[in-house]
C-alpha cells in the first residue's frame, strides 16, 4: 500500500480466510467510504483459496495492504495482527463477507469530532438472512452509556464490524482474547467498557450476511466461551444490582437455548428468577419445559422483539 507521509486517522481491518467470494465486495465497501483519510489492511488467514488472486490487482496499485499469515490464527488472532500493523488513531473492523455503506466512517468520525473524548463509536447493523432481513439493536439512550458494562454484560449490542475503535484502547487491553473459543467480540466490547467512553448512530451502516445462527454452530465452544466470560467479570457480576443480574442470566439462558443446550438455559433462567422475579423469564422458563417448547419459545422470542 502507498505509504502517506501523513498517518491516516483510521486503519480499516480485514481479516479473511477463505472467501474468494465474497472478499472483493467487503474491500470495495470500504474503498467506496466518503471518509478517505484511512488504509485498507487485508490480513489473509493463511487460506488456501484464491483470495490473494482476487485482491491482486487492488495489491498491485498498492491501494490495500495484503498480509498472507504463514498460519492460521482464527478470526481474533487475525485481527491482532491487523492491529498490530495498523498506523491510524483509530480502527475499524470489516468481514470479509459482509460491507458497509459509503458514509459509514464519515458519519462516526463526525461523532468523534463533535465528541473528541469518544474512544468507540458503533452503529446499528443490518442483518441478512436468506428469509428476512433484521436491524440491530434497537436505538440506545445516550444516558445508557453511563454505565456501559452493565448495558454490554446485559447483552452484547456491538456487532465488531459496525464499530471504530481509538487504536490506544486497543493496544491497552492487548486487543481480542484469541483463547476464547467464541463470543471474542462480546469480550472484547465488555473489556473496552471498562477504559473507554462509547457512543451509537442509531442508524445502520454496515450489511451483514447471515446463512444460519452461527451460535448454535458449536455448542461446547459456547459454553466454554460463556463460562470464561463470567468468571472474567464475576466480581463485577457481582457488583450490579439484582435486576440487572436477572438481565445477566437471563441473556445467558436465551444464549444458551440457541445453542440447543436446553438444561444450561433452565440452569440460568432459574438462576436469573432467583435474582429478580420478571415475567419474561418465567415465562421461558415454563416455555422449555413444555412439550413442543421450541414453538412455545421463538413465540415468545418474537413477542419480546415487538415490545
Amino acid at each position: 500500500m502507498k505509504t502517506n507521509h501523513k498517518t491516516p486517522e483510521v486503519s480499516i481491518i480485514i481479516p479473511t480466510y477463505n472467501r474468494e467470494k465474497t472478499i472483493l465486495r467487503a474491500v470495495q465497501s470500504a474503498m467506496k467510504q466518503t471518509y478517505s483519510d484511512r488504509e485498507i489492511i487485508v490480513i489473509d488467514d493463511a487460506g488456501t483459496d484464491r483470495t490473494g488472486e482476487v485482491l491482486k490487482p487492488l495489491i498491485d496499485r498498492q491501494v490495500i495492504h495484503y498480509i498472507k499469515l504463514p498460519e492460521n490464527l482464527g478470526g481474533s488472532g487475525a485481527r491482532n495482527k491487523g492491529i498490530d500493523h495498523a498506523r491510524g488513531r483509530f480502527v475499524a473492523f470489516l468481514d470479509s463477507d459482509d460491507e458497509w455503506v459509503p458514509g459509514k466512517l464519515e458519519k462516526q468520525m463526525e461523532v468523534i469530532a463533535q465528541y473528541p473524548d469518544t474512544d468507540v463509536v458503533f452503529s446499528q447493523m443490518k442483518r441478512i438472512f436468506p428469509d428476512k432481513t433484521t436491524v440491530f439493536p434497537k436505538p440506545i439512550p445516550d444516558a445508557a452509556f453511563d454505565d456501559p458494562f452493565t448495558l454490554l454484560m446485559r447483552e452484547n449490542k456491538i456487532g465488531t464490524p459496525t464499530a471504530i475503535v481509538r487504536l490506544s484502547k486497543l493496544k491497552e487491553i492487548n486487543g481480542f482474547d484469541a483463547s476464547l473459543p467464541r463470543l471474542q467480540d462480546w469480550d472484547l466490547f465488555l473489556r473496552l467498557s471498562l477504559v473507554a467512553h462509547f457512543k451509537m448512530i442509531p442508524e445502520p451502516l454496515c450489511l451483514v450476511y447471515l446463512q444460519d445462527d452461527s451460535i448454535s454452530r458449536n455448542s461446547q465452544a459456547l459454553h466454554q466461551a460463556l463460562t470464561r466470560i463470567e468468571e472474567k467479570f464475576h466480581e463485577r457480576i457481582l457488583d450490579m444490582n439484582p435486576a440487572d443480574r436477572a438481565a445477566v442470566y437471563d441473556n445467558f439462558g436465551s444464549l444458551y437455548y440457541r445453542a440447543g443446550m436446553h438444561k444450561q438455559a433452565l440452569k440460568n433462567l432459574r438462576k436469573s428468577l432467583s435474582e429478580s422475579f420478571s415475567i419474561k423469564s418465567l415465562a421461558k422458563y415454563i416455555a422449555l419445559l413444555l412439550p413442543g417448547r421450541d414453538i412455545w419459545y421463538e413465540k415468545l422470542k418474537k413477542l419480546n422483539e415487538k415490545h
